[in-house]
């Protein structure tokens, strides 16, 4: 692979980095307005970056946040089928995989 080429892979995965600190925010964002109040195009689009987190993780060398991701996708399955239940373990869990995902974020800015 020509040096040319690995700078550009390497700008790629740094560019990808340097945007998690933006899509963290507005998962918090979301799920902060979905405590509040159910919307669902809140939670749609919740749903829809925590997706998109957990399949493109993996590519830029970050699995174990695509990982922790796709485990708040699967977690938050029930919240987005019973709406505004915060009763339901799966809102709670929810919100500790949220909490994880900031940490792994946070630590791959350093």
């Amino acid at each position: 692979m020509s040096e040319d080429t690995q700078s550009r892979i390497a700008a790629l995965f740094q560019d990808y980095r340097e945007s998690l600190p933006a899509i963290l925010l507005e998962l918090e964002r979301s799920w902060s307005s979905l405590q509040k109040a159910w919307e669902p195009d809140i939670a749609a689009e919740f749903d829809r970056k925590v997706h998109g987190l957990a399949g493109s993780a993996a590519t830029f060398d970050l699995e174990e946040i695509g990982a922790v991701a796709r485990e708040l996708e699967y977690c938050f399955k029930p919240v987005f089928d019973m709406e505004y239940d915060t009763s339901h373990s799966s809102w709670l869990e929810s919100s500790q995989l949220l909490a994880r995902l900031k940490e792994l974020i946070e630590s791959c800015q350093n």
